[in-house]
């Protein structure tokens, strides 16, 4: 007779594999007959309210998440399995198999989380570093107030920075920053 955990190893580790194989971090819609099934996250939309159990506000992935519950589903019926056949007291054995899966989980989440946390780009720019820069003005910039010029980088791509100057320029002007005063951009026209 096959074991429970077994079973519950093979479809956890099935379904792991497929949610990889469709990019597992990332959020994948079916529709099923008019149904949406969101593999990548824990929602699943069939036609009632949204049940959003895997969802996490914040940067990184959610302890929730398919690949994590996927993992943890594995290993409880691997770990279940090994003790169910080297015969340790069938009470004791879901516990042990709950303790491992919660540990690997607990590791693949952190390992993950780390792994975000290292390759998340950060958009601040630091106005210093502008100083010199080529710009384009988008909000014009009137004598004693301020406008606003798109400054593009490599660093940091595409940036909006407040900007002030000595004379009115109009929008779509190239501009060059000459100082950072305060919080804006100085800038003259090219």
């Amino acid at each position: 007779m096959i074991s429970i955990y077994l079973i519950i190893a093979i479809v956890c580790a099935i379904l792991l594999v497929i949610s990889v194989a469709l990019g597992g971090l990332a959020d994948h819609d079916f529709d099923m007959g008019g149904h949406d099934i969101d593999l990548g996250g824990a929602d699943a939309d069939v036609g009632g309210p949204d049940m959003g159990y895997g969802d996490f506000q914040g940067a990184g992935i959610s302890p929730l998440s398919l690949p994590i519950v996927l993992a943890f589903g594995t290993t409880f019926g691997s770990v279940g399995a090994l003790l169910e056949q080297a015969e340790y007291n069938p009470y004791f054995v879901p516990l042990l198999a709950v303790i491992a899966s919660a540990a690997v989980a607990g590791i693949m989440y952190f390992a993950i989380s780390k792994m975000f946390v290292k390759t998340q780009a950060s958009s601040n720019v630091n106005p210093r570093l502008l100083i010199g820069r080529d710009a384009t003005v988008t909000v014009a910039i009137q004598k004693g107030k301020v406008g606003q010029v798109l400054v593009v980088t490599e660093e940091r791509g595409r940036t909006l920075v407040p900007a002030i100057a000595d004379e009115m320029i109009p929008t779509d002007t190239a501009v060059l920053i000459s100082e950072i005063v305060g919080g804006s951009a100085k800038v003259r026209r090219k």
